[in-house]
């Protein structure tokens, strides 16, 4: 983290005054109106790439990002309509996807990213991505794009036993199970691996796009028998 004297960031904002590790910088907690005023940034943001010609636009609320930080328990102990409770801490996401909706083209696909799991007790989970993805359907997205971790220092995007596996996919697949809700799964995955996860169900889309700048001649002829 570059520190404010050499040019880093000088305002930095949070959900709550929780600094992400030693040597980060103390955010400042939002106010109500600054959560109005996040909220209709995303939305000024979605229509940039609108008016562009973009069809497909995704929310980042993975990775310890800001809208993360509020739907995660370790990072939001606010006491307003924000924080607390599962249904506060959702929230901005909610208005987040609305607002953006209001401005983006109905038939245009609205993605929205989450980190399905923190990796920690008492941080956000699975089951909680569950609740979220049978919220966000309804209020126009999409596709729920399963990531995980990036909320806390140290921690893994998987457990080491995990890493070798399609890492996410198993967290794309319960909420795909029981919201029917549309999801992405992804991470460290080979063709084959891809091909298990699509063929089990465990996710309706999943990417590969890493090992296109790799130079391995043999790939086109892996995916042409995908």
């Amino acid at each position: 983290m570059i520190p404010e004297s050499a040019g880093g960031c000088k305002k930095v904002v949070a959900p709550s005054p929780v600094a992400f590790a030693d040597h980060y910088p103390l955010p400042q907690a939002l106010t109500g109106d600054g959560i109005h005023q996040v909220v209709n940034a995303f939305a000024e943001a979605a229509r940039r790439p609108c008016e562009a010609g973009f069809r497909v636009i995704e929310i980042h609320a993975a990775h310890g990002y800001l809208i993360h930080e509020f739907l995660s328990p370790l990072n939001n102990s606010r006491s307003d309509l924000y924080g607390g409770s599962f249904e506060n801490r959702i929230r901005m996401l909610r208005a987040v996807v609305g607002a953006i909706r209001r401005v983006w083209p109905e038939r245009a696909p609205l993605f929205v990213r989450i980190s399905a799991t923190d990796w920690v007790d008492r941080g956000w989970d699975i089951q909680q991505s569950v609740g979220l993805a049978r919220q966000l359907k309804p209020l126009g997205a999409d596709l729920i794009d399963c990531f995980s971790g990036g909320n806390v220092p140290k921690i893994p995007a998987a457990p080491p036993g995990l890493r070798l596996l399609p890492i996410h996919c198993p967290h794309s697949a319960l909420p795909q199970a029981r919201c029917r809700a549309p999801t992405r799964g992804s991470g460290r995955n080979q063709w084959r691996q891809i091909q298990r996860v699509s063929s089990g169900l465990q996710a309706s889309v999943t990417y590969h796009h890493r090992s296109f700048n790799s130079g391995d001649p043999a790939l086109q002829n892996e995916v042409g028998h995908f």
